[in-house]
């Protein structure tokens, strides 16, 4: 056999196994990873308390009049977003007008808090006490995704330009 030849079986050897290897890492990889982290916070409720048909209709219901309330509210707190960073384009913004938009969106926020912080109380009203104390663990992981993601964090700046050695200057 001619050294090319061996080489040419060598390498397709090679990439036999990678793509083996690929295989079996993609059709293998555990279904709690990616998957579940960006399940919707209900799912997880209703997989993991194991609620009843009547308790799931219950769910349902509130979660329903939830999303609803939270989206005309989320609404409002658009336009005054909008409203409030539209000053920004005005020669002289209104700080008058400024501070109510924010003091009105701080309104809003704290609402819409309240109104998640009662959607889960009526939630805990649904359970069993087994549910519950199912639900008592699951509660943060639960909240955590049906939160906004966070900011992400700006990138650290760059480095000061190399100090040049004191009488030598750039040409």
């Amino acid at each position: 056999m001619n050294t090319a030849r061996f080489y040419q079986i060598v390498i397709l050897i090679l990439v036999l196994l990678n793509l083996g290897t690929l295989a079996f890492l993609w059709f293998t990889r555990p279904e709690s990873g990616r998957q579940q982290r960006h399940e919707r916070p209900s799912n997880l409720l209703l997989r993991e308390l194991q609620l009843t048909p009547p308790q799931q209709d219950q769910f349902g219901r509130l979660r329903q009049e939830h999303l609803f309330r939270l989206r005309q509210l989320q609404k409002r707190e658009r336009n005054l977003h909008e409203r409030f960073f539209s000053e920004v384009l005005r020669p002289e913004p209104d700080t008058i007008r400024m501070k109510s938009l924010i003091d009105s969106m701080a309104t809003l926020r704290g609402r819409m808090e309240m109104m998640t912080f009662n959607h889960f109380r009526q939630l805990a009203g649904l359970l069993n006490t087994e549910q519950k104390e199912k639900f008592d663990q699951l509660f943060w992981q639960v909240l955590d995704r049906a939160m906004p993601p966070p900011v992400p964090a700006e990138p650290p700046a760059p480095p000061p330009p190399p100090a040049v050695p004191h009488g030598k200057q750039s040409k």
